[in-house]
């Protein structure tokens, strides 16, 4: 017997009815197992536990769900849709098949079409409270289109972990190949959880006051442009590649700056970031770390360099 649920919250924003009999708290036992105790069998703290069920889900990783009908399967994203097998004695298994799963950077939505728009999600990715390690994908939690500006969402977003964003997913391959140079990649765990597969990643060093005295009015734009919202990151070299961090920033490690603006993808070809060229770098996370590319290498790569100078 195969179970399905969703996270209340989820659940919530996807304005279906709630009934309460569906409602059940999460549990795991020391073999790994679960069982789903229904919230009704705790009449005395269930109006406490659905009026501080963020700060409980935000920390627990979600202990709180919804259990979904098979006819209400096509209404959620297939990504936050947790699915577990009976073992024994109403005890359950999670279903992870631990596939890769891509999410469409936030900057190509303007580029999504409509109809394929239709087909997928928006979602967020965030940080679990109790391990930053781990992160969660679930459906916009702030609404954030009604209560809360889009950058401002955003930038918050962004100052919890590195890769932490709203994204876009969709299960078609062709929507999936046509922006596979800005797709962040995840790989869930056996909880419902995920980890970072891939991710590129944009970084500025700290750039000393006397190595922009020269700058022109457009350099400084430039430079401006790309530190709004930027987040400073600890990199840390190691044997054969590199650790980003940006909670354990010590001054003694060498510090950048994640550039996190959408538009460097345009700014790349401006002739104003020329001086900028040898201070950022791109840092791609493969196999659990950082290996660093200089965009001026970046940019022989895609054939922009070339393009770049010749404006001057």
């Amino acid at each position: 017997m195969v179970r399905y649920f969703v996270n209340y919250e989820d659940y919530l924003e996807s304005k279906e009815e709630l009934d309460e009999n569906k409602i059940f708290i999460k549990r795991k036992n020391k073999n790994n197992e679960y069982y789903f105790i229904s919230i009704l069998d705790y009449p005395e703290y269930k109006d406490n536990i659905l009026n501080n069920i963020k700060t409980i889900n935000y920390k627990e990783k979600g202990i709180l769900f919804v259990e979904l009908d098979t006819s209400l399967l096509d209404k959620f994203d297939s990504l936050i849709i947790k699915k577990y097998e009976e073992t024994k004695n109403n005890k359950y298994k999670k279903i992870c098949d631990n596939k890769i799963t891509h999410l469409i950077k936030y900057n190509c939505f303007s580029n999504i079409k409509t109809k394929d728009f239709r087909n997928g999600h928006v979602v967020a990715l965030m940080p679990c409270l109790d391990s930053k390690e781990e992160l969660f994908i679930s459906g916009d939690r702030e609404n954030l289109c009604i209560n809360m500006h889009i950058k401002e969402r955003r930038n918050m977003l962004h100052n919890l972990g590195i890769g932490c964003d709203l994204y876009f997913h969709t299960e078609d391959e062709d929507v999936i190949d046509k922006f596979k140079d800005q797709i962040v990649s995840l790989k869930e765990t056996d909880k419902q959880t995920y980890k970072l597969e891939n991710i590129k990643l944009f970084v500025i060093d700290s750039i000393p006051r006397n190595r922009i005295y020269d700058f022109t009015n457009g350099n400084y734009n430039c430079l401006t442009n790309i530190m709004y919202g930027a987040i400073p990151v600890r990199i840390k070299e190691l044997y054969d590649g590199y650790d980003l961090d940006i909670d354990k920033i010590l001054p003694e490690e060498k510090k950048g700056y994640i550039i996190t603006i959408d538009e460097i993808n345009t700014l790349i070809y401006s002739k104003d970031i020329e001086p900028l060229i040898k201070y950022i770098n791109i840092y791609e996370l493969k196999d659990n770390k950082y290996y660093k590319t200089s965009l001026s290498e970046y940019l022989k790569n895609i054939n922009i360099l070339k393009y770049t100078r010749r404006e001057f």
